[in-house]
């Protein structure tokens, strides 16, 4: 039988299967954010193609009015016959083919009606368009008064209304334009004004009913893109997951078997310091030791917040917990040179998660002690940010960086290449903790560098 390991009695959940029972926070974030990209994709291609062929279709209708309206005018305009009554483009003695628009007076027509649209979509005329084209005319004076109107092809304007199309068309001025659901041109002449206005309640029933059709399959086919994506999107991970899932078993395995024999050399070297005394080999092999403890420490420390996703929120003194962790850093940061100023706000009650805040004040302001320019001011401060959320903010003079440099500042394992970060001795683990832990609670964690070559760090928690 094998012996029991005395790090993992029988029965007891290793670090790793722990984990495996836990939601994995990035994987899941991993797994959104590639849904969420993809649904955009879809969701932009949709709205696209809904929205050019509605624009299409109501281009090719527009322009198919303007045709109709162009042809009634011309009409008019050469009718032998009272306005008021009849026009001949609706008269039994004209056959198809006088109505035909390429046989029309191009010049004339645009001497008379401008640069307005010809119409490059005809409609078919045939012997049934003067019973399906519903249309009024209406001819006034500078002033406004109304001259003449031709109300034979129309049933539902009256007298009464014309006043209304009038100061519709009087106000739009020449060329083509909309009054509710008609259709109009007017041309100005130098007496009287004309205006055709075209009944076109069933094109914009048409274009209406195309656009909700377009609608409702752009969100039914989202909805139902969607599920398969999401369905989808857990085999497409899949690969990421596992590797993720090794790397991080390795990564907590590592860490956990390097803690014992490391306990085993510092208590080594503890006693060996009572014994002979001090001397420079067991000083510098004792502190590579306690920076390998460090550095397990901290591999832990990530492992732990992959394994566990979003953090346990309590209600606490956001105030007083920051203060408590920046009054422990005074004494490091003056030995070093460094003045500490706090500025919080007091008495900020907050909800969440009240070690993750203690951690991220504690690496920030490691890291300002670290890398502060000699005799600097690390500037501490903490505000209530909209309602419920906390600002946490820290400030101190550093190197000048550029703006790929700041990019990945909260990178694992990545340090700037400066004078100081070499001089520091950090291993880059500390800022990929301080950005896990701000977003495990929902917040977010930025760096930027002033002009002066002021670094900030803005932690924001909602």
């Amino acid at each position: 039988m094998r012996p029991e390991d005395p790090r993992n009695p029988q029965g007891a959940e290793t670090p790793s299967a722990r984990g495996a029972k836990r939601p994995q926070g990035r994987l899941a974030k991993l797994r959104r954010r590639f849904v969420a990209l993809t649904m955009l994709a879809v969701v932009g291609v949709l709205v696209f193609v809904g929205l050019a062929v509605n624009v299409a279709n109501s281009v090719a209708t527009t322009s198919d009015l303007d045709h109709l309206l162009s042809l009634i005018y011309y009409s008019e305009a050469n009718s032998q016959s009272t306005r008021t009554t009849t026009s001949p483009y609706f008269d039994d003695d004209h056959d198809e083919e006088e109505l035909d628009y390429d046989d029309l007076d191009v010049d004339d027509w645009e001497d008379l009606v401008g640069d307005g649209p010809k119409g490059f979509w005809e409609r078919p005329l045939t012997q049934e368009t003067s019973f399906a084209t519903r249309w009024f005319s209406v001819r006034w004076q500078p002033g406004g008064s109304i001259a003449e109107v031709n109300l034979a092809h129309i049933a539902s304007v009256s007298q009464a209304d014309l006043p209304v199309y009038v100061a519709a068309a009087t106000k739009a001025g020449p060329g083509f334009g909309w009054e509710g659901d008609f259709r109009y041109l007017v041309v100005q002449g130098q007496t009287l004004s004309e205006a055709i206005f075209l009944d076109a309640s069933d094109e914009v029933h048409a274009l209406s009913t195309l656009a909700l059709l377009t609608i409702g399959v752009v969100v039914l086919s989202t909805a139902a893109i969607f599920v398969l994506v999401w369905a989808l999107s857990g085999w497409v991970v899949r690969p990421f997951a596992e590797a993720d899932e090794r790397q991080r078993r390795f990564v907590t395995d590592a860490s956990h078997e390097l803690k014992t024999p490391l306990a085993v050399i510092l208590a080594s070297l503890g006693v060996l310091k009572m014994d002979v005394g001090e001397n420079r080999w067991i000083a510098k092999a004792d502190a590579s030791a306690q920076r390998m403890g460090e550095l397990v420490d901290e591999l832990v420390t990530l492992s732990r917040l992959d394994e566990e996703g979003e953090r346990e929120k309590a209600t606490f003194d956001a105030s007083m917990a920051v203060s408590d962790v920046a009054e422990g850093f005074r004494d490091v940061a003056e030995a070093k040179g460094h003045a500490l100023s706090l500025r919080i706000v007091p008495d900020l009650a907050y909800t969440g998660d009240a070690a993750g805040l203690r951690q991220i004040v504690s690496v920030l302001l490691d890291n300002a002690v670290k890398y502060t320019a000699p005799g600097g001011q690390i500037t501490l401060s903490l505000e209530r940010l909209r309602r419920k959320g906390l600002l946490l903010r820290a400030e101190n003079p550093a190197e000048p960086m550029d703006s790929e440099t700041l990019s990945h500042l909260f990178d694992r394992f990545w340090r700037p290449d400066t004078s100081r970060a070499r001089e520091s001795g950090g291993f880059g683990i500390g800022l990929s903790i301080a950005r896990e832990l701000a977003e495990s609670s929902g917040g977010t964690i930025s760096a930027e560098q002033d002009a002066s070559g002021i670094l900030r760090f803005d932690v924001t928690l909602p």
